[in-house]
């Protein structure tokens, strides 16, 4: 599911996902309930609850009906559904020794200045706007300091004894009791558990002392306390439903208890995939009591789950399921060491995931079954990776100072707390100021951020990641820094070109529009083993590019004045094996990535800490053994593999060619959002969704419409001749969502068209598509991490040349040749029918009659459309020499024909440029028709693109350029193009 729902809006996510989960479940279960619903109507069994999170059903039942449920073939199993004491599952105690004095108006406690909260609250992010829900014994929703964060439900009226939101739950106005099966989860007991924990994720200091993380979180209170293992799944179920951004919970369940680590795990992967991110303590059975609680099974569930991102250090997991999860587990420093030694009770990894280690680890047949998460194994015996890595990193835990209820019994407002249960809150805290500071990043770019930005303690002074520590001690200033810079465009700093043997390069440019100052940045290397250099203090400008160059016996690039070249410190690797590169910011955070695989080979280094997607496909053709170079194609930044050709040559300092193969990414793009019709006077641009309408299920007969979420998609729209502006237009802002089937108009002005249906949605983009009359144009159409969904050219009838902007971020074979249009009228275009899709100018006709929001029809008569046009692109790389670049397109039916051009020096004559006058007589052109040498053959699509560098030919001089393809028989030729070097 997470390559499908990945590259969503949050919004989106959820709503998918839920939906596909519910449905999915309440098929998968629907013999079960039937059965159950009869035996409940004999009086035999009692129907407890549905759980879509984890495709879990809950009863009460005869021993007979048990039985005859659990040899249904559509059931996995069927285990008790036990409560155990709260001593058993709460993973600290309250009133132990605080670590400091309460403060004085607000002042924060001494865990929360270890760890910089203070610092990120200065920057301006204290949570608010973050929706965390707290799933533990009950909360004190009253307490001074977290009566103003409690989350109130909207859609509740509190009271009426009605489900006015039909979640399920009636008169749920703050969170639900899950144990006690009702509306009112306030926990105000000495002692409170889950009020301590609520203190150190959200208490805003009203009463004299500052314990929370983020003081402006809202949190949802969900509690547990007495609450049976499917009580547990239901409240996080619940927290995905009513959209909290964050699970925090310092309720864990034990080896000894012989927890259903299965459901756990299919609980908190759905987590995930809707786009929650948990954090969770791990238990204070460490070192202490390894005994009863072994390795690997020491670490407590559900914080034994794999988190969102996997650490370079972890080692590979087993198998082809997906193997991350919504959560990050939470060790416990002590405050007898200034929060810098790990507690001995602290939880202490691996942890295993594997059906073989449990039955090894508990000497016989563990009860409950792994399947299908055999994916972290440990004993050698049972083909042992090494387990996953546990904790993810670690916080303040014994010896802190969090909310308590004494007050009510004329004490304090404040208690000491301890253990992993005090260490979580501090994470949970964490995760709602990184999204505080941006929120729109994903759950894996959240725990990417909070591990590559804790610091090392003076106990553990290892940058790796272990398992006793974790990746290190959360530091909430650097995290919210590297959060800015993933939300603010600095992530723009992009590699643009990899050369891995003659020469040994990158190149990195910046798409900003502000100066990056590359002090502290550095650039890595990983092919085998992991190398890094520093930039220097060097400042790159906007749109400059930066040289970074391998100091060997050559140590220079000679890149054209005024680029700049910086020397690394360390050799760049194998030309033909595969590789990693990325740029990190002195806070740590990958800024960007890439991942390419050894020639006609898989990638297989892993992550250094980016969140690239696929690899870069090298097939040998293109790259060779004596030197390999990738490009990526100018602009796009999708963080996938389809940002990225492989290359013949290289081209440091100067305008990608991108002329390659292009990569792969392991999410799809969305192909079923079309570019549909378009009039350029007035301006209005058609989309289509060219999906089915909705999706029908059997059991029980259900249909659910089908959407497809538009949320900062965009289009960049061009006029390709004279100056070749580009606009980039950016309507979808919030939630838009296109059903299968519909369409939707993009209009320049309040006015709609006037043709347009009834319920068809107009957006008014303001005066922002540049089109004119009688030009040709150009409309490209991007998801939201700027992947190229669609796009579309136009030229005029009289031309068989496309100009097209080379920095268009596209690559050369998204569309080639051109949509035809008329010369008189108002230059209106449409696609030929919904299903036409080549890719080309064969989908699109001349319209005579516009049909904006409905099929298009009206086509004009006699003009073909332009599939088989030949494709000039100029290059603006501002040096002389740099040349032009030629997308030669004929159409299918000259695959395999040998293209090639000719040229002329007639203007400098004064006789042309026509053929057969004056100066420009045939004559006068070098490599007649009929004289190879071809510069090669057209593809199976009939297409090549060309390069056409005159390195020769000084600047200043104006050539007239014939491109042509012939099969030895017929030749096509192009009109003149003039080129000036």
């Amino acid at each position: 599911m997470l390559p499908v729902v990945r590259n969503m809006s949050k919004a989106d996510r959820r709503e998918y996902v839920i939906n596909l989960l519910r449905n999915a479940t309440t098929a998968a279960q629907h013999q079960v309930r039937q059965y159950l619903e009869t035996e409940q109507g004999a009086g035999r069994a009692k129907f407890k609850r549905q759980l879509w999170i984890n495709n879990v059903l809950a009863f009460e039942a005869t021993p007979a009906v048990i039985e005859t449920v659990a040899r249904m073939t559509n059931v996995m199993y069927v285990n008790l559904d036990r409560i155990e004491r709260k001593e058993e599952v709460e993973d600290g105690r309250v009133s132990e020794a605080a670590s400091s004095s309460l403060g004085q108006g607000g002042a924060p406690t001494a865990s929360l200045l270890k760890i910089n909260a203070d610092d990120a609250w200065a920057k301006g992010h204290t949570g608010a706007g973050v929706l965390v829900a707290i799933v533990d014994s009950g909360i004190n929703y009253n307490h001074p300091d977290l009566v103003n964060n409690r989350w109130t439900n909207p859609d509740e009226i509190n009271g009426n004894g009605i489900d006015d939101d039909g979640n399920g739950y009636i008169d749920d106005f703050c969170g639900w009791d899950f144990g006690g099966d009702d509306n009112d989860p306030i926990d105000t007991s000495v002692g409170s558990h889950g009020t301590a924990v609520a203190g150190l994720v959200c208490g805003d200091g009203t009463s004299g002392t500052a314990t929370g993380v983020a003081p402006d979180a809202t949190y949802i209170v969900l509690k547990i306390a007495g609450a049976t293992e499917s009580e547990w799944w239901e409240a996080y179920q619940y927290a995905v439903m009513e959209g909290a951004d964050v699970v925090d919970s310092s309720y864990s369940k034990k080896w000894p208890g012989q927890p259903d680590y299965n459901s756990f795990r299919d609980a908190t992967d759905s987590e995930l995939a809707a786009g929650v991110i948990h954090a969770n303590s791990i238990g204070n059975q460490g070192t202490g009591s390894a005994g009863s609680h072994p390795i690997p099974f020491n670490v407590s569930t559900p914080g034994n789950c794999p988190p969102p991102w996997m650490h370079p250090d972890q080692g590979a997991a087993v198998g082809t399921n997906s193997h991350i999860s919504a959560v990050m587990g939470c060790g416990n420093l002590n405050a007898t060491s200034n929060f810098e030694t790990i507690d001995p009770g602290s939880g202490v990894g691996p942890a295993a995931w594997g059906q073989c280690d449990a039955d090894l680890t508990l000497g016989g047949t563990y009860p409950l079954p792994f399947t299908p998460h055999n994916d972290y194994p440990v004993a050698a015996t049972c083909g042992g990776m090494g387990g996953l890595i546990k904790p993810d990193v670690c916080a303040p835990g014994a010896g802190t100072t969090s909310t308590g209820n004494s007050y009510l019994t004329g004490g304090s407002a404040y208690t000491g707390f301890g253990g992993t249960s005090a260490a979580t809150p501090h994470l949970g805290g964490l995760m709602c100021l990184v999204l505080s500071a941006a929120p729109h990043l994903n759950p894996e770019q959240v725990c990417q951020i909070i591990q590559t930005t804790a610091v090392q303690t003076t106990s553990d002074p290892s940058a790796a990641k272990d398992n006793n520590y974790g990746a290190g001690r959360i530091d909430c200033l650097g995290a919210v820094s590297a959060a800015e810079t993933a939300g603010n465009g600095v992530r723009r700093l992009l590699i643009t070109e990899v050369s891995s043997g003659n020469p040994d390069y990158a190149e990195i440019t910046n798409f900003t529009t502000s100066a990056i100052d590359l002090t502290g940045w550095t650039f890595v290397w990983k092919d085998g083993s992991t190398q890094s250099s520093g930039l220097g203090t060097t400042v790159i400008e906007p749109g400059q590019t930066i040289g970074l160059v391998e100091c060997g016996a050559v140590c220079s690039l000679n890149l054209p004045a005024p680029l700049v070249e910086i020397s690394l410190s360390f050799s760049i690797g194998s030309a033909s094996g595969d590789f990693a590169a990325a740029i990190v910011d002195p806070n740590g955070f990958v800024v960007d990535e890439v991942h390419v695989a050894a020639i006609g080979g898989a990638y297989a280094e892993g992550s250094l800490g980016g969140i690239f997607r696929g690899e870069v496909t090298r097939d040998g053709t293109y790259s060779t053994a004596t030197s390999g170079c990738i490009e990526r194609i100018w602009g796009l930044d999708s963080d996938g593999g389809l940002d990225w050709t492989d290359q013949v040559d290289t081209s440091p300092g100067l305008e990608n060619r991108s002329s390659g193969p292009r990569g792969a990414d392991t999410a799809a793009v969305n192909s079923l959002i079309k570019i549909n019709e378009i009039d350029d006077a007035p301006d209005y641009i058609e989309l289509y969704n060219s999906g089915p309408s909705e999706i029908c299920l059997p059991f029980p007969p259900v249909c659910i419409p089908l959407y497809t979420n538009l949320k900062n998609w965009f289009l960049v729209v061009g006029d390709e001749l004279g100056a070749q502006s580009r606009t980039i237009t950016r309507p979808f802002s919030s939630d838009t969502y296109l059903q299968g089937g519909s369409y939707l108009i993009l209009g320049d002005g309040a006015t709609p068209p006037a043709e347009m249906p009834a319920g068809t949605t107009y957006i008014d983009v303001s005066a922002n598509l540049p089109f004119s009359s009688a030009r040709e144009f150009s409309v490209v159409l991007y998801d939201h991490l700027g992947r190229v969904v669609d796009a579309m050219r136009t030229t005029l009838p009289d031309r068989n040349l496309v100009y097209n902007h080379p920095r268009m971020p596209t690559h050369w074979n998204d569309f080639t040749g051109s949509a035809m249009r008329t010369l008189s009228g108002d230059g209106c275009v449409g696609r030929d029918s919904a299903s036409t899709d080549l890719g080309n100018g064969a989908d699109w006709r001349p319209v005579s009659v516009r049909t904006m929001g409905s099929a298009n029809s009206g086509f004009v008569a006699g003009l073909s459309s332009n599939g088989d046009v030949l494709d000039v692109r100029g290059n603006e790389g501002g040096f002389p020499g740099d040349g032009a670049t030629v997308i030669i397109n004929g159409g299918a039916s000259a695959a395999g024909w040998s293209y090639g051009q000719m040229w002329s020096g007639g203007h400098l004559f004064g006789g042309g440029p026509f053929i057969g006058l004056g100066a420009d007589a045939p004559q006068n052109w070098l490599n007649l028709l009929g004289a190879p040498p071809f510069f090669g053959s057209l593809d199976a699509d009939g297409s090549a693109r060309y390069d056409f560098m005159p390195s020769s030919v000084p600047p200043g001089f104006q050539l007239d350029v014939l491109f042509y393809i012939t099969n030895g028989v017929s030749i096509r030729i192009s009109s003149i193009v003039e080129f000036d070097t």
